[in-house]
């Protein structure tokens, strides 16, 4: 018998963590399904122990523990997303269950057996401060110059990671940016069926070749040790901030997880926003090219 210690990844339980017995060995990061209330939520492993070292915690306890429900399988999210994600509930003064419901789509976790275990690269890490970098130019000469870097990043045998803020703007530079580098180019968005969406995430999972993504704030889960560079496309857009609880900016949660890391992060737009270009000024943030003020 197992006593299981688990963060329940749902938004309105105020505990950090539960806990309940297991007659099976659930291994650390599990992603397991148990009953809270008259729900059956998702939940992270983060303890397994032996009912024999627990029986002091047991003896103590108001209440019967519950058994799990079914082991969905081992973690497909990487130790570096994990400490970001908790990094990021010290951010916000939020538990760590409303962070990974915040930052983790539903469709990941509907279909998490369907799932295959990303193919990562050595996971050592660099010494070197994460370069931050800002490009404030024309579209069209933003796009000129992603097409470059794209290649160039392939060249180098590094995935490069593009997030935009709408549906729309995602689909339209996707049509630019993947002409030539179509078999490397993954989409993803809300927009896109459970299916689709499967197919996409094996295919990139089990991917050699560097790869292309081009995604919406909420799957911006899929950045691992793979991707050399992430951009912030369309940065001075409000749709980072999220509507509803816990109310914080996805562009914050992109430079906590990037710099988990350790990846280069480079803020773009046609006019950045006041903040990012007084980092800047602070020399806080390096440009790639001298900034353009005025537009024709």
């Amino acid at each position: 018998m197992k006593i299981i210690t688990v963060i329940p990844i749902s938004r309105g339980i105020f505990k950090e963590t539960l806990t309940y017995f297991s007659a099976a060995d659930v291994p650390i990061g599990s992603v397991i399904s148990v009953p809270v209330r008259k729900k059956i939520i998702d939940a992270l492993v983060v303890k397994a122990e032996n009912l024999a070292s627990a029986k002091s915690l047991l003896k103590n306890s108001a209440f019967s523990l519950k058994k799990i429900g079914e082991i969905k399988g081992s973690s497909l999210l990487s130790e570096n997303f994990l400490q970001a994600a908790f990094k990021l509930r010290n951010y916000s003064a939020a538990n760590s269950g409303s962070v990974l419901a915040a930052v983790l789509p539903k469709v990941f976790l509907e279909n998490y057996q369907k799932l295959q275990l990303p193919k990562l690269h050595s996971t050592e890490r660099r010494s070197l401060k994460q370069e931050k970098l800002v490009l404030q130019n024309s579209l069209p000469e933003r796009l000129s110059y992603y097409k470059t870097f794209i290649r160039e990043s392939f060249a180098r045998k590094k995935s490069v990671f593009l997030i935009l803020p709408t549906i729309h703007d995602a689909e339209f530079f996707r049509e630019y940016l993947s002409k030539g580098v179509e078999n490397y180019t993954f989409i993803f968005h809300n927009e896109k069926p459970k299916k689709e969406f499967i197919e996409k995430y094996n295919a990139l999972a089990l991917e050699d070749h560097p790869v292309l993504v081009i995604a919406t704030p909420p799957y911006l889960f899929l950045i691992n040790n793979k991707f050399g560079s992430v951009i912030i496309e369309h940065e001075s857009s409000r749709v980072y901030k999220l509507m509803g609880r816990p109310y914080w900016d996805m562009r914050t949660w992109t430079e906590i997880l990037t710099a988990e890391f350790n990846i280069k992060l480079i803020f773009a737009d046609m006019l950045l926003r006041i903040e990012t270009l007084g980092r800047l000024k602070s020399y806080e943030l390096a440009e790639i090219l001298p900034p353009v003020y005025r537009t024709l």
